[in-house]
């Protein structure tokens, strides 16, 4: 394309100087002359170097906006009391951040949690079936009273929702404290048509957590290493999970598509001991696809066809992964602290970030989630993107599922980017 338009330029630039006598072309070329000359004033000189040096940083701030230097918008909900909900909001991590006092109404996040976890038993008792036009729309409609609500309580029409809406920030960071972290806040809508805040950002939340001492700096090198277990207890009746194992094998055909991109691992440890020797080999991304389960301890764990397999049981790797997606189905709770706590636990033990749902899910709804979420990694998308990508892809084949998915880490890591950058 560039040879053709010099070409073409080549050609006018020929056609000009056959066309116009010589005579004609010495006036012009004094006329440039003169106009150069009036350019070599100090001013103009000054003029010219402010704006070309404007011009480059401006470039310069729009390529590190879009590669590595997102801007942030980081919200933080404290609790005060009984009564008392502080509601911090800060734009970019060196921002500072103004706090808004609301009025806590511990009653009403009981009843929208209540409320959102029976629309999720509702979905996970019609499996994978697809979801009627009239059910579906209901759902929809429950799911945005939901928000709605949940705007509410951060203040929807006040200050610190106009603080957050006015943002000029891609992605979002939300810190939770543990008594509100079961609330489904990414549905949250904070200005009537101005849609929910998943929508609007690309979001994840963030964890306090203690990491183990021997954590290492995992640097992620393409293609991205990908361990996927996917219905570990198929031979065990009743406990097969037939579209887990669908999900596995279309994102073991995005691996096909993109092995520049993924190499796919697909391994069947039995064993915590097993799975253990698999995570020391160092994956970049390991994928779960099967039953939540309880731990001898109680702990929210994985279920193998040989035991459970808790994080916190789990040895110490110097190696972890950048990501763990635990596509698990969960017990219901009503606090939705079996989700909760695998996440916590993975980030204790040394994962980067963690994406999982937090309630009930249809199978169908997880695989369709899971590979919108690869494809969009795939194609360089931050974690945050990735998440948006799944939730509209899912939310039109699942009426509830995609609205259970939580993504606690970085917002603004791009591992396919990153890993491209260090090749």
């Amino acid at each position: 394309m560039a040879a053709l338009w010099s070409g073409a330029a080549l050609a006018v630039l020929w056609t000009i100087l056959r066309v116009i006598d010589y005579s004609s072309r010495a006036a012009v070329y004094g006329r440039v002359a003169d106009a150069l000359e009036a350019f070599r004033s100090p001013l103009w000189i000054g003029l010219i170097t402010l704006l070309t040096t404007v011009l480059v940083l401006r470039s310069r701030r729009r390529r590190v906006a879009g590669v590595e230097g997102l801007l942030v918008e980081h919200i933080e909900l404290r609790v005060r009391g009984n009564d008392g909900l502080t509601v911090a909001v800060a734009e970019g991590h060196n921002a500072v951040g103004q706090e808004h006092e609301l009025r806590r109404d511990a009653a009403r996040e009981v009843s929208i949690l209540d409320d959102f976890v029976r629309l999720g038993r509702r979905g996970s008792r019609g499996g994978h079936q697809a979801t009627t036009e009239a059910s579906g729309a209901e759902t929809r409609r429950k799911l945005l009273a939901i928000g709605r609500e949940l705007g509410e309580l951060m203040g929807a029409g006040t200050a610190p929702s106009r603080a957050i809406l006015d943002s000029r920030a891609s992605h979002m960071l939300l810190r939770v404290p543990a008594e509100l972290a079961g609330l489904p806040w990414e549905l949250a809508v904070l200005r009537e048509g101005s849609g929910p805040l998943w929508q609007l950002f690309a979001m994840s939340r963030q964890a306090v957590v203690s990491v183990s001492a021997v954590r290492g700096t995992h640097e992620v090198r393409l293609p991205l290493r990908i361990l996927l277990l996917a219905d570990l207890e198929s031979d065990t009746p009743g406990r097969g999970l037939p579209e887990a194992s669908r999900e596995a094998a279309e994102i073991m055909e995005i691996g096909a598509q993109r092995p520049d991109v993924f190499r796919i691992v697909r391994r069947t440890p039995r064993t915590p001991a097993e799975l253990g020797d698999l995570l020391d080999e160092g994956f970049d991304i390991i994928h779960f696809a099967g039953h939540g389960a309880r731990s001898q301890n109680g702990a929210a764990a994985w279920s193998l066809p040989g035991g459970t397999a808790a994080p916190a049981e789990l040895r110490a790797t110097p190696n972890p992964p950048v990501l763990v997606f635990s596509n698990a189905c969960v017990p219901t709770a009503r606090e939705g602290g079996m989700g909760s706590a695998l996440a916590e636990a993975f980030l204790s033990w040394g994962a980067g970030a963690y994406v999982g749902p937090f309630w009930d899910l249809s199978d169908r709804g997880g695989a369709v989630f899971a590979r919108a979420f690869y494809r969009a990694i795939a194609d360089g998308a931050t974690l945050g993107v990735a998440m948006q990508a799944a939730r509209t892809a899912s939310s039109a084949e699942s009426s509830v599922t995609w609205a259970g998915y939580v993504l606690y880490g970085d917002p603004t890591t791009a591992p396919a980017r990153a890993a491209a950058r260090r090749r």
